[in-house]
């Protein structure tokens, strides 16, 4: 055997050695490389699972304890083993609150409604910086600086009725209602205390007021019990949109309300109208008292929904706008001895809602409801049989109230009919050929 051929023996084994040491190494590698990611990859998907456990739990408690209600004692809330995850809190125990907010988890709770307390607040809420509604429908103590946080956008009272200071309340509230407040305003109180305030509600109020007394920010303003001539005093209220005197008897005079009102309610005034005393843009009014001349010069064009309960005089055609879509006549105790007489035309053509006076007993004519209207309400006490033509082929809505027990003729109710409102005591049998039409029942 010659010498060549043994090295080639030899290096042919080398080789193969080589070939399969390499070929060890590279399954080694490759075994370390698959088991550090499987590792990985078993962490990550642990890791995912754990952390999706928690956020499903977190979510859960969340949803279980965001709205806290006390009913027994404090001692609910002190001892309440998720209240951090509150964020409203409804107390109905009339126990006072431990300083600086306490047992209240001032980081989550937005919503705080005590409906009992009637406690001095001090400094025990002051630190809920996260709270924007504050509901005290009892309270009647006195508040002073700090004692509220500047985060409140809703403050509700209403018993609270002690002198307000200046520089008391949080200058972030949106919406005050001060339900039985009746203090004359202060000269130390500027209206720029409140820039942000957009509703107020004072239900007891009964005060005269002046010119910028009242922050110019309010686009809501409801006075329950005013009663006092308006002069100028509400006209640098450039942004008011409503305005709410239900017990306002005064005059009120072309111009001295703000044209920005688009919903004006009046539900005691019984003085004639005169031409811009309602403002230009106003789109609802009530004026359930309301038993004065009435003309379209009167109104607005912009004018779309009007309640006016006490009218009992004729009503001519004109006089009322062609812009009113929805009419509601509603009935006082004395109506009845003299209810409204409806001139043919004399219910605008754009109607397409109406109520008709509870009380107006008289037989309804043919062409006193126009052709626009889709939902009526025929008077409460009304018992007359219906005749064709009287009901306009417009209406899909048909609602027979309480005094209602006449025979359904189906030849006077118009096809487009597709609800029929009945009332509980109506006994007369429903004609087949009106079956296919929702038929209800209703006091």
């Amino acid at each position: 055997m010659n010498n060549n051929y043994y090295n080639d023996r030899i290096d042919s084994n080398n080789n193969n050695n080589y070939n399969h040491t390499h070929n060890l190494e590279s399954i080694t590698k490759t075994d370390i490389d698959n088991n550090n990611k499987n590792e990985i990859l078993f962490f990550s998907v642990w890791r995912n699972k754990y952390l999706l456990n928690e956020i499903q739990r977190h979510h859960r408690l969340y949803n279980e304890n965001k709205i806290i209600n006390i009913d027994k004692s404090m001692d609910q809330l002190r001892y309440h083993p998720h209240r951090r995850y509150a964020t409203e809190i409804i107390i109905d125990v009339d126990e006072p609150l431990e300083p600086h907010g306490q047992l209240i988890p001032y980081e989550s709770i937005a919503e705080l409604s005590m409906n009992k307390f009637d406690h001095p607040l001090s400094n025990s809420v002051s630190a809920l910086h996260s709270l924007k509604l504050l509901s005290l429908p009892r309270f009647n103590q006195e508040i002073s600086i700090q004692t509220f946080p500047h985060s409140i956008e809703t403050l509700l009272f209403n018993s609270f009725n002690k002198v307000i200071k200046p520089n008391v309340l949080p200058p972030s509230i949106t919406r005050f209602n001060l339900d039985a407040y009746n203090h004359p305003p202060s000269d130390e109180i500027k209206p720029n205390e409140l820039p942000s305030i957009k509703i107020l509600s004072l239900n007891k109020y009964n005060h005269p007021l002046s010119d910028g007394v009242l922050p110019e920010s309010i686009t809501v303003l409801r006075m329950g019990n005013f009663n006092h001539p308006l002069s100028n005093s509400l006209l640098t209220l450039h942004s008011l949109k409503v305005l709410d005197l239900p017990l306002f008897y005064q005059v009120i005079k072309p111009n001295e309300l703000p044209p920005s009102i688009t919903e004006l309610i009046l539900n005691a005034y019984n003085h004639p109208l005169e031409p811009q005393v309602i403002p230009s843009n106003v789109e609802k009014l009530k004026l359930t008292s309301y038993n004065c001349n009435l003309g379209k010069h009167l109104f607005p064009n912009t004018l779309q929904h009007l309640v006016i309960s006490n009218h009992s005089k004729d009503l001519f055609e004109n006089d009322l706008p062609s812009s009113i879509t929805e009419l509601y006549f509603e009935s006082n105790i004395g109506y009845t001895l003299n209810p409204i007489r409806f001139q043919t035309h004399s219910i605008p053509p754009s109607v397409k809602k109406l109520i008709l006076p509870i009380n107006h007993s008289q037989p309804l004519q043919v062409g006193t409801i126009p052709n626009s209207v889709v939902d009526l309400q025929l008077p409460k006490y009304y018992s007359h049989p219906l005749q064709v033509g009287v009901l306009p082929e417009s209406l899909t809505k048909l609602t027979l109230r309480k005094g209602f027990n006449q025979p359904i003729d189906p030849a006077t109710i118009p096809q487009s009919v597709t609800q029929i409102s009945l009332p509980n005591n109506y006994k007369r049998p429903i004609p087949k050929s009106l079956l296919n039409i929702k038929l209800n029942t209703r006091d």
